[in-house]
């Protein structure tokens, strides 16, 4: 297997060697479409990386309306237990139980989020 692996890699070396000669008589030989060929290579490199760039800025904003998606959700389900914990206080002992079972359900799906939530709030700030 050793034997196999250094064949491989001589040949590519010699490979690269026989190519970068070829590369450097065609630039010898008309240097002015060398430069040519050189700006197309580099305009192509930077129109893949815009392209990269511009996807990752999608998916940033992607992220982020999701994040603040997940805070609204997250404010508007404190609020409520808020607001519950306020009738629970005041409440009758024959409604007590009704709210306080709304009360934990609520609590369930905010202590559900925080992964979410927090995940989120790591990875955008």
């Amino acid at each position: 297997m050793g034997a196999m692996n250094f064949i491989k890699n001589l040949a590519e070396g010699h490979l690269n060697n026989a190519t970068n000669g070829i590369m450097a008589t065609l630039i010898n030989l008309d240097p002015e479409t060398a430069t040519e060929a050189q700006i197309a290579s580099l305009s192509d490199e930077f129109d893949k990386a815009s392209l990269e760039v511009a996807k990752a800025a999608a998916d940033y904003e992607k992220e982020q309306k999701e994040a603040d998606a997940i805070q609204v959700i997250y404010d508007k389900r404190l609020k409520a237990a808020e607001g519950l914990q306020v009738k629970l206080d005041t409440a009758t002992d024959s409604a007590k139980p009704a709210i306080e079972a709304s009360l934990n359900r609520l609590l369930s799906q905010i202590e559900e989020m925080v992964p979410d939530y927090g995940s989120y709030r790591i990875l955008l700030d």
